[in-house]
């Protein structure tokens, strides 16, 4: 006689094979997905090389292509900055890129830390500084994920000592280099997370960690 359907023993047989077969793959496919701060990461390079692109690419704000402190020609950029006094490359830079943003928070600026900065909506924040003493290159450092706390929020760079183990997470604060020309130099994290979002797993990022992690000095 032809049975319909299966038996109970059958059916918890084949439960706990998907279970066990659940257990097995599950862990393999979510470490290969991105993580929030990839995928941040993956938007703030893709703005920061083309806005840049953009506003030296206008004549009217960047007359030679390249960083300047220049007051913009453009009449309603320079009747918007008519009032305000640019300090450096970094201080235009950030506000012609925060006008561009939906910003969560207006353009602040730490004249001590000669920092320039802003938060925009998609939870980011954005701190624009000279690169070095003397430099014409701008440094623009982002905090993919405000929020601290957990793995995924650490607010910390790569080369933090904070994400010295394994267990402290994957970073969520990059730099980027904007050089005078306009070429966009991400750091070596930021790099690596770029050239390959999807793979790069957590070990990756401790093993780039002690790879640039500055040695201690030699008494």
């Amino acid at each position: 006689m032809m049975k319909n359907g299966m038996t109970l023993q059958e059916l918890l047989i084949s439960i706990a094979l998907i279970g066990i077969l659940s257990a097995i793959v599950a862990p393999k496919v979510v470490n290969q997905l991105p993580s929030k701060n990839k995928i941040n990461l993956l938007k703030v390079n893709n703005t920061i090389t083309n806005l840049v692109s953009n506003l030296l690419d206008d004549p009217s704000i960047y007359e030679d292509g390249k960083l300047d402190t220049a007051k913009p020609l453009d009449d309603k950029l320079k009747d918007a900055m008519q009032e305000i006094t640019i300090v450096d490359k970094a201080h235009k830079l950030a506000y012609l890129f925060s006008d561009k943003m939906n910003k969560k928070s207006d353009l602040s600026s730490n004249q001590e830390a000669g920092t320039y900065s802003f938060d925009t909506t998609d939870g980011i924040t954005w701190i624009f500084s000279l690169a070095s003493a003397g430099s014409g290159d701008v440094k623009i450092t982002v905090d993919v994920n405000q929020e601290g706390g957990s793995a995924e929020n650490t607010n910390a760079a790569y080369n933090s000592s904070s994400l010295s183990d394994k267990e402290k997470g994957i970073p969520d604060t990059f730099d980027f280099i904007i050089k005078e020309d306009g070429n966009v130099e991400p750091d070596v994290c930021a790099l690596a997370f770029i050239k390959n979002p999807s793979k790069l797993k957590k070990d990756d990022v401790i093993k780039e960690y002690k790879t640039v992690k500055p040695k201690p000095k030699e008494n």
